[in-house]
């Protein structure tokens, strides 16, 4: 599970933020401070660090290439409505299998009786995310589910 941009990544989108259109060799010299110093040339690790987070960041659409020519390619952040925004499925319960559903149910609910507290509360955090992707209440859960012995 990714914890968000890295740090070279926040630099990469800080840099393009404030200059607009860059390559990776100015992108990693304003990065690691390289403008004032004698040594204006990032080291192939430096330059390796700031191209895999431009291909990250530009694989999930958050920069886009603004030019490709005499070698050296620019980027640039992307512009809001053409950036590609990971939309939330809805599910709709139709398509889902009912019986598939309620193995679902089961098995996470099977899960509150474990020993480990934390798998406990992670059972009951995925019934409660699954009951409300499907927009079912507890009535409907236990409804069906609970009958009277004779």
């Amino acid at each position: 599970m990714s914890r968000g941009p890295g740090a070279i990544e926040r630099g990469v989108l800080g840099a393009l933020a404030r200059y607009g259109p860059m390559n990776a060799t100015e992108l990693a010299q304003d990065i690691f401070g390289l403008w004032g110093t004698l040594e204006l040339e990032p080291t192939a690790a430096q330059l390796g660090s700031v191209r895999r987070a431009i291909r990250h960041l530009a694989t999930r659409g958050v920069i886009v290439e603004y030019f490709s020519g005499s070698g050296r390619r620019y980027w640039q952040l992307a512009e809001p409505d053409k950036r590609k925004r990971r939309q939330r499925r809805r599910h709709d319960p139709s398509g889902f299998a009912e019986a598939e559903l309620a193995d679902r149910f089961v098995k996470l609910l099977g899960l509150l009786n474990s020993d480990h507290a934390g798998e406990r509360a992670n059972a009951v955090a995925a019934v409660e995310r699954l009951r409300q992707r499907y927009g079912i209440s507890w009535r409907d859960i236990i409804r069906e589910g609970i009958t009277v012995p004779d």
